[in-house]
């Protein structure tokens, strides 16, 4: 008899909150240990889709805080 793969779909519901953790751990363990040329790549994707994700005031505040804010005088 074949055993079934659990997967994200057919864990049990008590289990499904471990299961999906215990997959992003491994998944980041892994990803972790890329070459440095591929995890900047991945971390460039992934700041950028945060920037782009931010409401409006989220952002603004953010590029404030890094770059101040220029008054005309």
């Amino acid at each position: 008899m074949k055993k079934v793969k659990q997967t994200l779909y057919n864990v049990e519901a008590d289990d499904y909150s471990d299961f999906r953790q215990q997959m992003v751990e491994e998944l980041v363990d892994l990803e972790m240990d890329a070459p440095h040329g591929s995890l900047m790549a991945m971390l460039e994707e992934l700041v950028a889709e945060m920037y782009q994700e931010m409401d409006d005031d989220s952002l603004q505040s953010h590029h404030d805080t890094i770059f101040g804010t220029e008054e005309d005088e």
